[in-house]
């Protein structure tokens, strides 16, 4: 019997630049996942576009960390993205 974590592992390839992302989080303290249309697109057994990532850190944690990040204020919710050639 294949565990759900092992069969999601199977489906979902995440690429390194985006593995790297999730393991500097981690390594900071705070949580990190995949998430939205690249989740779906792999389940699917489509090639995601672009990659996803939630985390518990807050913006001004995020650009701590990685250094070169871009604001974009998306609803207010104080969004902000890596711009991933400088990660």
């Amino acid at each position: 019997f294949r565990g759900r974590e092992q069969i999601m592992n199977e489906r979902i390839q995440i690429p390194q630049h985006a593995k790297e992302i999730l393991e500097r989080l981690n390594q900071h303290g705070f949580e990190a996942y995949v998430v939205g249309g690249c989740v779906r697109d792999s389940l699917l057994g489509r090639q995601p576009e672009d990659w996803d990532i939630t985390t518990s850190a807050r913006p001004e944690q995020v650009k701590a960390i990685f250094g070169r990040t871009i604001d974009t204020g998306i609803r207010c919710m104080n969004w902000c993205a890596l711009c991933l050639d400088w990660v």
